[in-house]
């Protein structure tokens, strides 16, 4: 069958119309969410260190139904170099499992794996320690098997989980969260079909969007701050102080993830000493 070439391709970005429709609008305007949480609820977080054996680190993480594995490779010279870094370099590879998410083209994947990939390495570059490798690249590879919502935040959690995990020199643990806007209210970690909603909105001058921060624990340091939609500047900054202390909720089970792993590590150690003698 031949292929209609006077077919417009729309952009890969664009919103599709169903978006606009009463039946999807639904869901915002009720008084509770389809899975039941409050507007302020964060959904379970499930953290898994050291599951890829071939990888220098590697971590997995569970957000609700969004599901991450992000592997850390061993830092390698950079190829083709005409002048030696004083700074390593990061490079950051964003991908989706084929089953990843339904309803979205090639076309539009290959487009968001791209943009947040860019956004991922923004996050992560304030918080690695480059002049430790100078003139290294650190490959991170980040594999969604799920995107069931604020998978960037997934993933930046998630990173920051695998370099530690790799034996990275960093500066602070980065934590990273999601909020949806759909008029006067601010959703904390939005699933998918929220992210819809909150993302095209049925009234030309209601505030809407998404928005994704990124942010060092210790030093306080905003290292990414990334918007899509209409947000008016006075409320920009409550969405900005909220998102910061939900940060310091997610640094509290990143900091139980590290410590269970340093105990196992402690308890297999000491397995072995006993085994060998």
């Amino acid at each position: 069958m031949s292929r209609n070439q006077r077919k417009i391709a729309g952009p890969v970005a664009s919103t599709p119309y169903i978006l606009f429709t009463d039946k999807l609008n639904k869901p915002a305007k009720l008084k509770k969410r389809r899975d039941g949480r409050k507007d302020d609820e964060q959904r379970q977080i499930y953290v898994k260190l050291g599951v890829t054996s071939q990888a220098k680190g590697s971590a997995y993480l569970e957000m609700g139904q969004t599901k991450v594995i992000v592997s850390v490779l061993d830092p390698r010279e950079i190829p083709k170099q005409n002048r030696k870094s004083l700074d390593g370099e990061i490079q950051c590879e964003l991908k989706y499992a084929p089953f990843a998410c339904q309803g979205k083209s090639s076309a539009e994947l290959g487009a968001n794996e791209k943009s947040l990939s860019i956004a991922l390495k923004k996050s992560l570059l304030p918080a690695v320690c480059r002049h430790e490798f100078t003139n290294f690249q650190i490959d991170i590879l980040i594999y969604v098997l799920q995107d069931d919502g604020s998978v960037l935040s997934a993933a930046i959690n998630c990173a920051g989980l695998a370099l530690i995990d790799g034996g990275i020199p960093m500066y602070d643990i980065i934590t990273s969260t999601t909020v949806g806007v759909q008029g006067d209210r601010i959703l904390l970690d939005p699933t998918a079909s929220e992210e819809d909603i909150c993302k095209g909105s049925s009234c030309f001058n209601a505030e809407h969007g998404i928005v994704v921060a990124a942010r060092l624990e210790s030093h306080a340091q905003t290292t990414e701050f990334y918007h899509i939609g209409y947000i008016l500047p006075e409320k920009f900054k409550k969405i900005s102080e909220y998102i910061f202390s939900k940060n310091e909720d997610i640094a509290k089970i990143v900091k139980q993830a590290l410590v269970q792993k340093v105990k196992e590590h402690v308890v297999k150690k000491g397995n072995k000493d006993e085994a060998s003698n």
